[in-house]
């Protein structure tokens, strides 16, 4: 009971800390507005580029500053952020990243939120929540904020 409960407060803990990180990202807004299918078109080209592990691609819808946070640590930086999901993508062959419930909202600063589903070869499917901030970088909308919730 009492691992559970240490698990349950540092998921907590995760999600306050992504919760802080993209309110922060959204009152600094101040760039081009971004439509909705923007947005959405930005997450769905993430799951795209991540279920067919395209760093190339992935590399591509990052802002520069992007940042990647989840309860077990934080990268900054699209070089960082691109060097973990190269891991990420050693350690485990990925056949697909699924967005489920995609929630998008537009403005200085778009926000998309879903559940998530990744298969991999011969392991079972990670599943959880994540969270994309995205701005307007010369006139293209940019990931600046992954915050994911992984649950299994």
């Amino acid at each position: 009971m009492r691992s559970v409960l240490v698990a349950l407060a540092i998921v907590l803990a995760a999600l306050a800390v992504a919760a802080v990180a993209v309110a922060l990202f959204i009152g600094t807004g101040g760039g081009q507005s971004l439509s909705r299918s923007e947005v959405s078109d930005a997450a769905r080209a993430f799951a795209a580029a991540y279920g067919k592990e395209d760093s190339r691609a992935l590399s591509s819808l990052f802002a520069p500053n992007v940042e990647r946070i989840s309860p077990s640590d934080v990268q900054r930086g699209r070089r960082t952020v691109l060097a973990e999901y190269r891991r990420q993508f050693r350690d485990n062959a990925t056949r697909e990243y699924r967005l489920d419930g995609l929630e998008v909202s537009a403005g200085s600063a778009g926000r998309a939120s879903a559940r998530f589903t990744v298969r991999r070869s011969n392991r079972p499917p990670i599943t959880g929540r994540v969270v994309l901030g995205v701005e307007k970088v010369r006139d293209k909308a940019r990931i600046r904020l992954i915050a994911t919730e992984p649950r299994a």
